[in-house]
């Protein structure tokens, strides 16, 4: 099964004002039309003056010095999915792919114990072609160093066959489609509509996960047949279906 992740927002070589950007663009094979991309960069120790910040007060805005973070530039050559992912990190580390006026599109930011050695960050979000984002990596405990590896995926927004609407109204967080039936090689695609909390779409055994869904949108192709439970992690658990803030997707096979 292939896991499809969208990203809106891929931008054209300019670093976000309060980023240090590296030199070089990410690195991936020759752009052609439909086809996926691939790269990886280092983010290394880069002391900042003033803490990154948003919104929701993940830990890169915590403003203990010196805070690690590198930020290279990206822009999607066309409509699709842009992932951001590390394994085996130590410490604590958060990635994040921001707007061009460095609004947070989606982030991960698992807490990690400054002693990990094994943790694991991943976030995706839909890009529109043109789009400007940089993709950010920051740390504060543990390790300076990392590998974090990206990837593109060409997608139409207009083949998004099924949305669920995400949000938080007054105490209430909710997925508004909780069981979503589709045939196999549909897409699906959730949004943040409403509320100022924050959000995740993560598959009961971790096999999909986007990160924190804020200003962008995550999608996923479901290729094989079958019964996919998910949950958010701010607001839901595994297991708890149809109960807490948590959705179904049921995969038919296709004729």
């Amino acid at each position: 099964m292939r896991a499809l992740i969208l990203a809106l927002t891929v931008a054209l070589a300019w670093p976000v004002s309060g980023v240090a950007a590296t030199d070089e663009p990410p690195s991936g094979s020759t752009t052609v039309a439909g086809e996926p991309l691939m790269g990886s960069f280092t983010a290394i120790a880069a002391p900042m003056p003033y803490p990154f910040w948003n919104d929701l007060g993940h830990r890169c805005n915590a403003g203990i010095e010196p805070v690690h973070k590198t930020s290279i530039p990206f822009s999607a050559p066309e409509d699709g999915l842009l992932t951001i992912a590390a394994e085996g990190l130590v410490g604590d580390w958060d990635l994040f792919i921001l707007a061009a006026d460095g609004a947070e599109l989606a982030g991960s930011n698992r807490t990690q114990a400054a002693g990990s050695t094994n943790g694991s960050e991943r976030a995706t979000t839909l890009l529109a072609a043109g789009q400007a984002v940089s993709l950010m990596a920051c740390n504060q405990q543990g390790a300076p160093v990392a590998e974090v590896g990206w990837t593109f995926e060409p997608l139409d927004p207009a083949t998004i066959d099924e949305s669920v609407s995400i949000g938080d109204a007054g105490a209430v967080n909710y997925f508004d489609e909780q069981t979503v039936t589709i045939t196999a090689g549909e897409t699906v695609a959730w949004r943040v509509v409403e509320g100022t909390q924050p959000h995740t779409v993560t598959a009961n055994d971790d096999s999909f996960r986007g990160g924190t869904i804020i200003g962008g949108t995550y999608a996923r192709v479901f290729d094989t047949p079958g019964v996919y439970d998910y949950f958010c992690e701010y607001h839901g658990a595994p297991g708890l279906f149809p109960q807490t803030q948590t959705g179904r997707i049921v995969v038919e096979p296709a004729d």
